[in-house]
């Protein structure tokens, strides 16, 4: 059979494999996230060459000036943004070693607290051979369930007769009459009534016989109410001779330190859960993290997105459209062709990597969601 501690051990193998797999996943995300800023700052030196080859913007190089200043400001965010990276690495480094050092602490507080239940239960199992074996105890036990089993019998009967009691007296309690005299005790020395009263209450009762019906309801009521006193009294009794039982339970448990164990058994266990806890509170620290990782590897973390965003309002100025739609539209020298083909080609290429990171981006979230 498989232990407990063998079990979490591969569940932990588990988790590893699946961290270790999501952690290549983002790392080919940041790859093609790289990419397409490589494709982005490269669109800036094809309208570099295409400023080139046209000779009046060459004279007036303000547009080239601005080129230069745009790839420096993308470089510097860039730059930035790699050093958040780099701090974020860090700490999912030290999270997972975090991580790596509680699983092992409970490994070690896991064992300690199955060896105090191994103890717990091998002590009761001596503890109760012991009283198996003693004759004093063995006649306890059996005044115990002999007192059970005739208490739950009477409970049975008393039972039995409380639901004939409810079956039998539903005629007398629909009789009208019957409750009328019933309700005023009459035929009992309680009973108060004037005189002309009193004579019509002995002419109703002698019309509907209430003399024998009151004595077969009041035995009706009556045999319910003394076996439920009996089996009552009996029920007490095997309590009584249980609890004499439990307090030759109790003593021999604490003569062989039962007790003693139990309490370290529970203070163990107290150690495993707050590492339990402890664990919790760094596994979801480290989900944070990977939730941040993947923002990072997607191109959805803020340095990227004021990047692609400062880098896409400068690439949408009218002079660079202009400069680009005559560059399509001229009769090309080869020059030009392969600056407008890499514009082309730079375009396309940053439509499939943003297609691709998105994907990857979307496998990462889900591994992380299901390993969590």
């Amino acid at each position: 059979m498989i232990s407990g501690q063998q079990t979490l051990a591969s569940i932990d193998d588990a988790l590893q494999g699946r961290r270790a797999a999501i952690a290549q996943i983002e790392q080919e995300v940041a790859g093609v996230t790289a990419k397409l800023a490589e494709q982005r700052q490269g669109q800036i030196q094809d309208y570099r060459a295409l400023a080139r080859v046209r000779v009046d913007v060459l004279a007036n190089d303000a547009l080239s000036r601005h080129l230069d200043a745009t790839e420096r400001q993308v470089t510097a965010l860039l730059a930035r943004r790699r050093e958040v990276a780099d701090a974020l690495d860090r700490q999912i480094a030290e999270a997972n070693a975090a991580i790596a050092a509680l699983e092992q602490e409970r490994g070690a507080q896991a064992a300690r607290v199955d060896a105090a239940v191994k103890a717990v239960d091998e002590a009761e199992a001596r503890t109760q051979a012991r009283l198996d074996a003693d004759p004093a105890y063995r006649a306890q036990r059996e005044r115990a369930q002999e007192a059970e089993r005739t208490a739950r019998h009477a409970d049975e009967k008393a039972t039995r007769s409380e639901e004939e009691r409810e079956q039998k007296g539903e005629s007398y309690r629909n009789d009208p009459l019957f409750t009328y005299l019933w309700g005023r005790a009459h035929g009992l020395p309680e009973y108060r009534a004037s005189p002309i009263v009193r004579w019509l209450d002995g002419l109703v009762a002698r019309l509907v016989g209430y003399a024998d019906a009151r004595a077969n309801y009041a035995r009706l009521n009556e045999i319910p109410a003394r076996l439920r006193a009996h089996a009552d009294g009996l029920r007490a009794a095997a309590e009584a001779e249980f609890a004499a039982l439990q307090g030759l339970d109790t003593a021999a448990r604490e003569a062989d330190g039962i007790p003693a164990l139990e309490g370290e058994l529970t203070e163990r266990q107290a150690g495993l859960d707050a590492i339990d806890r402890r664990l919790d509170e760094a596994e979801a620290r480290h989900q944070q993290l990977l939730d941040q990782k993947a923002a990072f590897a997607a191109g959805a973390d803020p340095q990227m997105r004021e990047a692609v965003e400062y880098l896409a309002g400068e690439l949408q100025r009218d002079d660079l459209a202009e400069l680009r739609r005559d560059a399509l539209a001229t009769t090309p020298s080869p020059r030009r062709s392969r600056t407008t083909t890499s514009l082309s080609a730079g375009c396309s290429a940053a439509t499939r990597h943003r297609s691709g990171s998105r994907a990857r981006c979307g496998t990462s979230r889900r591994r992380c969601s299901s390993t969590a």
